[in-house]
């Protein structure tokens, strides 16, 4: 399955005309797990493939070593440059903090814009798209 059909779902939920918080927290759920699957699937890069291709219970959670990759500390793709590399990696950060909330804290308000939400990972998704298949060995 390619990963960014979990997106087109995503769009599909946050466009239904009858939609509910629960398509909105589920949307923001595939919204991530879109990207990082993608990610995960499309990044050349030889040390991150070689972590991710340890088993599960020798590594650490795929989610934090794209966090890892993404903000440089795991053989983290140079061609970006540093300033191109907070700003990728803080909004990876909330996407994550978004798909955290949306799954997770049932009893806590969910007070978040869909249109923002959107736009948001409209934009991460441009990034995600444009560099992960060239992302290549760094060192």
């Amino acid at each position: 399955m390619d990963p960014l059909s979990f997106y087109d779902l995503a769009e599909a939920l946050i466009d239904a005309s009858d939609r509910t918080e629960a398509h909105e927290r589920s949307a923001a759920s595939r919204y991530y797990y879109a990207l990082m699957l993608y990610l995960r699937n499309n990044v050349n890069n030889q040390r991150f493939r070689q972590a991710v291709a340890q088993p599960l219970a020798g590594r650490e959670s795929i989610h934090s070593l794209v966090q890892r990759f993404l903000r440089g500390t795991s053989g983290a793709p140079d061609e970006f440059g540093a300033r191109a590399r907070v700003a990728w990696s803080g909004e990876w950060i909330w996407l994550l903090r978004l798909r955290e909330k949306a799954d997770y804290d049932m009893g806590q308000p969910w007070n978040e814009r869909a249109d923002a939400i959107q736009f948001r990972v409209r934009q991460l998704r441009e990034l995600v798209l444009r560099f992960a298949p060239g992302i290549k060995n760094s060192g």
